[in-house]
């Protein structure tokens, strides 16, 4: 259990942890880079729920391969963040080493959740935002407990039944940055020609804090 003030602590601590070290966001830009094509092709470029982008089949394909490289970047992150908290250093080679080791477990999550999230976001918005709820720990279990796919979703439900309202503020933080992020990124397009280079630099910061709270968060709630 965590109270609040170490709860908005870990928030600032994570921002700062951000601007400090930068090369954090190497591990995300790939989905940000994703996520920006998807919106350049977007039909009209509305400020419309993202469940639009998606009317075409090359969309709903980079929208799946997006999601699926969120989560494969964000072990990374996962990975990276870990090993800073007891090195005080960003080591990518440590950090895949990390994910070498539990690899193929990595990937089926990945691939699971990035299905499953995907579906369900798209075509039933708000069962997609329950069961992102529920599996928000999954992939820092399997990273840094070492769990496999299974034992993960067991100890994400765990972890989100004895600390529910720990969890659920962590997850309406989460999806008032995602909102704040969306508008943003939608007034961002609108600049010619360098608004997607932009677009692809905030994205990657933001997915990037996320991943670092995400991490802080896990680590605190579980005293790993």
């Amino acid at each position: 259990m965590i109270n609040s003030r170490e709860f908005w602590n870990e928030a600032r601590g994570g921002f700062r942890l951000l601007i400090s070290r930068p090369a954090f966001i190497l591990t995300t830009v790939a989905p940000a880079l994703i996520f920006s094509l998807i919106l350049f092709l977007a039909p009209g470029r509305r400020l419309v729920w993202i469940s639009s982008y998606f009317q075409s089949f090359t969309l709903v394909g980079l929208g799946i391969a997006g999601i699926f490289i969120v989560f494969l970047g964000m072990s990374f992150l996962i990975a990276l963040v870990w090993d800073y908290q007891y090195r005080n250093l960003v080591d990518f080679r440590r950090a895949y080493r990390i994910i070498q080791s539990r690899f193929m477990d990595v990937l089926f999550a990945c691939l699971g959740l990035g299905l499953l999230i995907g579906f369900f976001s798209v075509w039933l918005v708000f069962a997609g935002f329950f069961l992102a709820f529920l599996l928000i720990f999954c992939l820092p279990a399997i990273v840094i407990s070492g769990d496999d796919p299974f034992s993960a979703i067991k100890t994400s439900f765990r972890i989100v039944y004895e600390n529910l309202t720990e969890v659920f503020a962590f997850f309406i933080l989460a999806l008032i940055l995602f909102v704040i992020g969306y508008v943003l990124v939608w007034l961002i397009q609108f600049i010619p020609l360098v608004g997607i280079f932009i677009n692809i630099v905030f994205l990657a910061y933001l997915l990037a804090y996320f991943g670092i709270l995400l991490t802080r968060f896990y680590l605190n709630l579980t005293r790993y």
